[in-house]
């Protein structure tokens, strides 16, 4: 599928992991798989689609690390990995991402900081975390589990 511009499938109740060759469609401005039963990781080959614009994997059961390919999408404007079983520390690349309006991130199981280079995208929002894991001095909306 490499001319894949748009793909939803929320609250389709697909289970199963995120296949690889998602990759291959690097045209793909939006990615939205919320409320399924999806696990595993962010397959690799995701950061070819560096055109994203909208990534939203929300309310499923994705595990490992937020990637830290994540600052090859640098038109990404909506990041959305909230209740699923992400951990790890969030990758300092997230700073760089100028386009940001919106990243919600809680509910997971991240550790440390968040980059407080993402207190200075100009263009952000909404930033939700988990506050009592992740360091956040300019959330707008921190959560507790």
């Amino acid at each position: 599928l490499p001319d894949l511009t748009v793909l939803r499938l929320e609250g389709n109740d697909h289970t199963g992991t995120l296949p690889a060759t998602l990759g291959s469609s690097q045209k793909l401005l939006r990615l939205t798989v919320s409320s399924n039963r999806l696990y595993g990781t962010l397959p690799t080959s995701l950061r070819r689609s560096s055109m994203l614009r909208r990534l939203q994997v929300d309310r499923n059961r994705l595990v490992g690390p937020l990637p830290s390919w994540i600052e090859v999408f640098d038109n990404l404007l909506s990041l959305n990995m909230a209740d699923n079983r992400f951990g790890g520390s969030i990758p300092a690349g997230l700073g760089t991402l100028s386009t940001l309006e919106d990243v919600t991130l809680e509910n997971n199981n991240f550790t440390g900081s968040l980059p407080s280079s993402l207190c200075d995208v100009e263009s952000l929002v909404v930033l939700t975390a988990d506050c009592v894991d992740v360091g956040c001095v300019c959330c707008t909306s921190c959560e507790q589990k």
